[in-house]
This record gives structure tokens, sequence and C-alpha cells, in this order.
């Protein structure tokens, strides 16, 4: 069984150096109760070995189809062990030490594959491929400059294209999570609640 782990901003390589960039509208909440931005595949890292930067690319073997899509962006998320391309020979992996709440499990006996998240707001996901795959929790965050959570906006999502909470209140910045293998579609309210705008 081998676990991997969403890449996160900071986290660093085997090599030295760490990764630099990451998707404005998805985070994870690190163990140090700091949100940061997850890592997709194409953003960069900084390694401390040949003094360069490098894209991140996805190890060879690991798991595709569970890694979240950013349709917006066209890559997926990058996870553990995944490869910089900077100038080493050797291209130095990611460890992950701040997105490990957020991971994928793979029974390397069946090859199935689980997605598993504890409290790690994703930006989008795409259609289900594979159904020997699970997503136990999934859910949005709202966010001011990538970091800051912000209420007093209203939700609709929808789970499966069927309306599944209306008019929702965001809770420091986070919709309702929603349980199961399913695509979620948030619509966002533009005006705030009279208690919000007063404060």
């Amino acid at each position: 069984m081998a676990i991997f782990y969403a890449v996160v901003e900071d986290d660093p390589l085997d090599g030295g150096g760490r990764v630099l960039t990451g998707n404005r509208r998805g985070t994870v909440l690190g163990p140090d109760g700091r949100q940061r931005r997850m890592a997709f595949l194409g953003d960069k890292a900084w390694c401390d070995t040949c003094k360069s930067l490098g894209e991140i690319v996805a190890s060879p073997g690991s798991p595709q189809q569970r890694r979240i899509f950013d349709a917006t962006i066209g890559h997926r998320q990058a996870l553990s062990e995944d490869l910089v391309l900077c100038k080493c020979a050797k291209h130095p992996r990611i460890i992950p030490m701040y997105g490990r709440k957020f991971s994928i499990t793979v029974n390397s006996a069946t090859g199935i594959a689980q997605t598993v998240t504890a409290n790690s707001p994703i930006a989008t996901t795409d259609p289900v491929t594979d159904d020997l795959d699970e997503i136990i929790e999934q859910g949005f965050s709202l966010l001011n400059d990538g970091t800051t959570p912000v209420d007093g906006y209203h939700y609709d999502l929808y789970s499966d294209g069927v309306l599944h909470t209306h008019r929702g209140s965001y809770l420091n910045g986070e919709t309702e999570s929603v349980q199961g293998q399913t695509t979620l579609r948030l619509v966002t309210w533009i005006e705030r609640d009279s208690a919000s705008q007063d404060a």
C-alpha cells in the first residue's frame, strides 16, 4: 500500500529547496494551523542544489486519476514524490510536510485508490472516471488573497447537477462538505448579508 499526500507551497525537496507556487483557490490546512495553497503540475519549485527553478511533474507510477483537476488552468494537483525538473542530473522529489490532511492511498495488490480528505478545501474537481475510487469528503473555500477566509456571503452548492444546499452561508470561509463520489458546482451570491455589511 502506498500513500500520496497533497503538495502545497513551502513543501521541501529531498535535495534542498521548496515548492514556491500554488493554486490560489485551493488550500490545505497544515499542522502549524496555516492554510497553504495546493500546488499543481506545472507549478514551480526552487532547488537549492543547482540553484534553479524547476517545473513540477508527475512521478512515474503515481496515481493520476484521483489527482484533483483544475479546469481553469488545465492541470492536475501535485502529489508527494513528484519530481522537480531543475538543472540537476537527478531530479529532486517533493517531500510532503504541510498538506498531509489530503491523501490518496493506493492498494498495490489490487490497484484500488481511495482519496481521503480532512478539512481540506478543494477548488475544483473533475468527474470521477474510476469506479473504484472514492472521494470521502469535498467542499469549497472562499479566501481573500488566497489566505484569509471570507464570510458574509451565501452560496448554492450542486452535487452531480442536483441542488444540495440553497443559500448556505460560508463558515470560516468554507462551504458545507459533501460526502461521496460526486461532482460539485458552486454558485456564490454577490451581495453580502446585512450583518457582514455593517461589520
